[in-house]
């Protein structure tokens, strides 16, 4: 799994008290980290800073360091006196005796305040700790001897540790002794704290650990004999590195040596205690200096240099070997930076422990350097620099110009440019490497000032602190970096969490428990819950929508299907929470009679509903705008073998995947009737929670709620015809309009559809961006999905000029802002509008379509053509909404290579002739994780157990399968099919009453019910078929089920009389003995997204048979192909 990270000291953050601490600013750095989304906090070593306040240079390998204790904390907790210190300004570097000097005066005083009181609770750290006794003592001891090493304390006795002396300085010392006990619980009660909330909000810390520990600490007073030290406990060799990239002459570090042999002996105890206490305090070690385990460089001690060592063989895999089988879950991460002989390599390899590269490093040595970004191997952690390096922009600064160019070729940056430090970040976050660390300087652009160490170097070192600033853009830029190239930290959710929020839901809303809920009650509790689980993210990927380029999707359908089973797919706790209702006794599939979200009928919706899916798979900031219908289309019968239509009232028990926000409320100011619109918003989930989109839908209500003076005159009819009214215009989707109030009805549908989301894109706009909207194409990009929408483009456009834009700026930032999806090759299905009509719910709009109509025909002239009659926006007092369409926006979109042909070439012959470069084919296409992952999972396991899952978010990787083809793998798939028609039967029997043989081949046909599309055709071939078996004349036929599923429009008569028609075969075949074990058919009612769900995956034959020339695209052909149906089909839309 890729991940990223931050490298950032504890005490460089921007606390009070002049040092970073583990205080507010720690839990706000932990914020910032999973906000961004990173998965990794670095730091450097948190032991007490010894010489030159190195961390590398601790007393001990246990303790921690005093001063990043929060003082706020201990005020809040009452330890310290409230009121006693007044903090230290926050500079850029620390201070570190005056810190040192306050921090001692103020754990003094809560020592005295304190430590009394939390007696037992101290006492019960030592006993979790029983290495704080002897620290405490070394450390008192030392303050004793003025601070001095323990190798010049006076009093020799105590030096060795001589049992008496120990037991003197004991007795001597005690307060002091208590004191230091009393700073190390202080610590850890803070450390614990912090880490726990890391964990909690998914972050894991990871810690520096040397390899050597410092010669003046409490590790090499108590374990001498671990350590190359004479008979007088001094250093024979020391440790460092030989001169390197660093330093001329070397490092010498002069920490003491071990004594490896003497380690073997004891099985590496010392160092499995050692890690298994660093273990303890950070999820991921960083060993540094790891080659020193395979060899290591000796220094004489006397030697002032590091030039006259030598290299000698460390421990190598045997102290590994028994970290490995004491520690076996240990994390570790191994620093091998330097001379990197075969022998570190070799170790490296046999242990698996993923090593460093350094961006900074890459370029100097030509194309076989290791630390190239192309060299980078999975197990490794790349860094654009360490602790131990100038800033990327202060190396930068001091590079060769051969090293420059080298580094502009290398990650891809335009000639002469010295924009270094996001290149090198972007190159160390594409390169294959698993885990990727850039320090916060480099994520601030800072200079070698802010540079935390120059090695060899004695003093001013590990001092940088960052200044208090507003890191919500870098938080966006990271968090964007993070999503673009995989390494994004999406929280891991609990079905088990879900399931028990759920619980506690159902007793606090319905009074009862999850076993005895009604399935509309388990479905609200687990979509709630479900909520709660993804509003983080999904406010964070809102917020980053709102700052960056976005697209926005309008369209008057989105045919959703029911949410909650592929919302928790995509939240990746399905087949979890299915797991955990059947602990409980709980069928997830008790929700089969949860209503379909009732907002589209057909492909139109459906498209809209694939892409929006799809966007927020991909993160693609995509977002939907659309009409929140209360009854949607209707709700299918059939009586007397006809269509009967009820209302499909959808939300009657609520909609727990919506959110009401009043707060974004917009008016619409329709001619004598505004209205409210009020939004809710959708949660559009993507696959794995790759990013989280929203569908917003507008419902109507009344700016009048209630006439209370007529209601009190007992006009009660009238007291609410506002209200009737306006809430009217999102009841139903695609009203009958075959009178005039059905054409107002639509008309005001579009309109509030455009005016609405336009409103709400100008806010958000200026809250963000400010009042310049001559820029706002730059940040929206806005598609139409048909020409239901159209509308929107002259409204935005008298939107611009209300805000003071003259039209001629305001038309080209609304040409520039939408493009337009055609979706049909029938000329009387272009929506066209009686001027009149629109003049009576928009006559501002109207006076637009005019200004657009006139600008039109003078662009006509200049491009001389003659016969404009085509290409008028207003003929015959008609208003032309596709011709808005193409000539107002920047393209023009088919939906199939054939489609698109027709639209030129017959559709919108005249203006493809006058703008050729705006017409593209934009062929259609489905989301393979509703319709084969979820709907299919069957099939689904089988392809993943083959080549992965990749295919749920990249078919071309259903390639891979071609090769493993055999009649092994083809009778799986027959097993699978047949379990899903088994699957289907069943339902079929409940739902229909008709009972059909598995073993039949289930020829389907799914789709609006239309002339074109052709069903007639179908129920004339099942009839032929019926006859010929009934009279003898086919005798070699394979028994089939028909399976129709289809609604029609309430006003189309003939596409009415074809469902009555199919619906009469049905029942005279399935009525007839004679051909019953050869034949079956059904018409399967009130066919929806969730019946598709289960049609699709069973489906033998996909019957795709519309004329030539007639279907746009159709995209049902996909997801009965996906699903291993075959398709009999014309030359026609998506078939090709």
């Amino acid at each position: 799994m890729k991940q990223s990270g931050i490298l950032m000291h504890i005490t460089s953050l921007p606390s009070r008290g002049g040092i970073g601490t583990m205080g507010k600013t720690a839990y706000d750095f932990i914020d910032f980290v999973k906000a961004s989304g990173m998965s990794i906090w670095q730091m450097l070593p948190i032991g007490p800073t010894g010489y030159a306040d190195s961390p590398y240079q601790s007393a001990s390998t246990y303790a921690g360091n005093p001063l990043m204790i929060d003082l706020d904390i201990l005020e809040q907790q009452g330890i310290l006196p409230a009121g006693s210190y007044e903090p230290m300004e926050i500079l850029p570097r620390v201070d570190y005796e005056a810190v040192k000097a306050q921090k001692r005066a103020m754990l003094k005083l809560a020592f005295a305040h304190s430590f009394e009181k939390l007696t037992a609770e101290i006492a019960a750290f030592e006993q979790k700790k029983p290495w704080v006794r002897d620290f405490a003592l070394f450390y008192a001891v030392k303050e004793h001897f003025n601070s001095c090493s323990w190798m010049q304390w006076p009093d020799e006795d105590i030096r060795l540790r001589k049992p008496e002396r120990i037991q003197y300085y004991s007795e001597l010392l005690s307060e002091e002794i208590n004191y230091f006990v009393f700073e190390q619980y202080l610590f850890f009660g803070q450390w614990e704290a912090m880490h726990d909330y890391a964990r909690a909000n998914g972050i894991r810390l990871m810690g520096d650990i040397p390899i050597y520990v410092a010669e003046d600490s409490c590790d090499v007073w108590l374990n001498p004999d671990m350590f190359e030290l004479d008979e007088d406990c001094r250093p024979i060799r020391i440790a460092g590195v030989p001169p390197d990239y660093f330093q001329a002459d070397g490092q010498r570090w002069g920490n003491p040596l071990y004594k490896w042999d003497a380690h073997a002996r004891t099985q590496y105890r010392w160092w499995v205690e050692r890690l298994k206490a660093v273990g303890s305090l950070f999820d991921i070690i960083r060993i540094d200096h790891f080659i020193g385990f395979a060899n290591y460089y000796a220094i004489p001690a006397e030697e002032q240099t590091a030039r006259n060592g030598k290299y000698e063989a460390g421990p190598g895999r045997k102290l590994f070997e028994r970290i490995r089988k004491e520690l076996p879950d240990l994390k570790i991460v191994a620093e091998d930076l330097g001379n990197v002989s075969q022998k570190v390599k070799n170790l490296l390899k046999w242990s698996g422990y993923p090593g460093m590269k350094v961006m900074q490093f890459a370029f100097d040595d030509g194309g076989d350097n290791t630390h190239l970004p192309k060299k980078h191997p999975e197990n490794c952690v790349v860094y654009t620099g360490t602790h131990d390096n100038p800033t990327s922009l202060g190396w930068w600064s001091t590079a060769s110009e051969e090293t420059k160019a080298f580094a502009r070729r290398t990650l891809k940056m335009p000639k002469n440019s010295d924009d270094i430090v996001p290149a090198l970040i972007k190159g160390a976050f594409e390169s294959r490497a698993n885990t990727v660390i850039v320090p916060m300087q480099d994520w601030l652009g800072l200079g070698n000032e802010c540079r935390m160490n120059f090695p060899g170097v004695p003093s001013g070192n590990w001092q940088w602190r960052m200044q208090p600033t507003d890191l919500a853009p870098l938080c966006r830029r990271i968090r964007a970096l993070n999503k673009a190239t995989g390494r994004y930290n999406v929280e891991t959710l609990s079905g088990a969490e879900i399931i028990r929020k759920a619980s506690d839901i159902i007793a606090g809303r319905h009074h009862t428990t999850l076993e005895k809920a009604t399935p509309v009650q388990l479905h609200d509790a687990i979509a709630h819950a479900a909520m709660i689980e993804i509003a983080p993210q999904w406010a964070v990927d809102n917020e980053d929508r709102m700052h960056g380029r976005h697209a926005l999707y309008l369209s008057a359908e989105y045919l959703m299907g029911r949410l909650v089973y592929n919302n928790l797919y995509s939240m990746g706790v399905l087949n979890e929470v299915k797991a955990e209702l059947a602990k409980r006794g709980v069928s997830l599939a008790d929700l089969e009679e949860i209503e379909d979200a009732a907002l589209g009928n057909g492909g139109l919706g459906r498209l809209a509903a694939c892409f929006l899916d799809s966007a927020a798979s991909h993160d693609i900031p995509l977002d939907g705008y659309g009409l929140r219908y209360k009854y949607g289309l209707f709700k299918q019968t059939f009586e007397d073998f006809a269509q009967h239509e009820e209302p499909d009232d959808w939300t009657k028990y609520g909609d727990p995947w919506s959110i009401r926000r009043d707060d974004l409320t917009v008016i619409v100011p329709m001619k004598n009737l505004p209205v409210r619109a009020v939004p809710y918003d959708m949660p559009v989930i993507g696959y794995n929670r790759k990013s989280i989109g929203t569908l917003r839908l507008w419902q109507c209500e009344s700016t009048h709620e209630f006439d209370f003076e007529l209601f009190n005159s007992q006009h009660y009819v009238k007291a609410a015809k506002d209200k009737n009214t306006a809430e009217d215009i999102t009841k139903l989707l695609y009203p009958n309009d075959s009178m005039k109030p059905g054409k107002l009805m639509r008309i005001r549908q579009q309109y509030v559809l455009s005016s609405a989301s336009l409103q709400d894109m100008l806010r958000t706009y200026k809250a963000v961006h400010g009042d310049d909207l001559s820029k706002f194409h730059t940040v929206h990009a806005i598609q139409l999905n048909d020409t239901h929408p159209v509308m929107a483009i002259p409204e935005l456009i008298r939107l611009l000029m209300a805000e003071g834009m003259a039209f001629e700026p305001a038309f080209k930032v609304a040409q520039k802002t939408f493009r337009y999806t055609n979706h049909t090759v029938m000329r009387e299905a272009l929506e066209c509008w009686d001027i009149s009509l629109l003049n009576e719910v928009a006559p501002e709009m109207v006076q637009v379509i005019k200004k657009i109509h006139n600008r039109l025909m003078k662009d006509l002239k200049k491009a001389g053509v003659e016969n404009t009659e085509p290409l008028e926006i207003i003929n015959n007092n008609y208003v032309r909404m596709a011709n808005i369409a193409v000539y107002a926006t920047s393209f023009t979109n088919g939906v199939a290579a054939i489609h698109t042909q027709i639209l030129k070439d017959s559709v919108f012959k005249e203006w493809f002739a006058l703008y050729p470069e705006r017409f593209n084919n934009k062929t259609n296409g489905i989301t393979q994780r509703r319709w084969l992952g979820l709907c299919n999972p069957e099939l689904s396991a089988l392809i993943t157990e083959k080549i992965g899952d990749g295919f749920l978010t990249d078919l071309y990787e259903l390639e891979n399968l071609r090769p493993l083809i055999d009649d092994e793998l083809a009778q799986r798939f027959i097993a699978v099919k047949r379990e899903k028609k088994r699957q289907l039967a069943a339902i079929i029997k409940e739902r229909e009453g008709v009972e059909i043989p598995e073993h039949f081949v289930f020829d389907v046909q799914i789709k609006r019910m239309h002339e074109y599309k052709r069903q007639l055709l179908n129920a004339f071939s099942v009839l032929d078929i019926y006859y010929g078996l009934k009279e003898g004349s086919i005798t070699d036929f394979q028994p089939t089920a028909f399976i129709f599923g289809a609604k029609s429009a309430p006003g189309y008569a003939r596409s009415k009389a074809v469902i009555r028609f199919i619906n009469r075969i049905a029942a005279m075949v399935n009525a007839d003995p004679d051909v019953n074990d050869k034949m079956r058919v059904v018409f399967v009612h009130n066919y929806n997204c969730s019946y598709a769900e289960h049609i699709i995956p069973a489906a033998d034959l996909s019957e795709q048979i519309s004329p030539a020339g007639t279907e746009a695209s159709g995209t049902g052909n996909m997801k009965l192909m996906l699903n291993g149906a075959c398709t009999l089909g014309t030359y026609d839309g998506a078939n090709v």
